[in-house]
């Protein structure tokens, strides 16, 4: 109700620095020490891959429900 402009700003750039940083630690922090721990991986070319594909896949889903491809 009452926020201003600048508070509001604040708040959506935390939550967006906070959302990349838990992307960040999941997806580079432990899909790919999962990765190369638990499946073995040996090379880390295809760990840093397959993790790469998994963010995609992650992000398209907002597309398949209706967001601009540029958003």
């Amino acid at each position: 109700g009452n926020q201003t402009i600048l508070q509001k700003s604040w708040t959506m750039f935390l939550l967006i620095l906070f959302t990349v940083f838990l992307e960040e630690l999941l997806f580079r922090g432990y899909l790919l020490v999962f990765l190369f721990e638990k499946c073995e991986i040996d090379n880390q070319w295809i760990g840093m891959i397959v993790s790469s594909v998994l963010f995609g896949m992650f992000h398209i889903v907002n597309l398949f429900q209706g967001a601009d491809i540029l958003y």
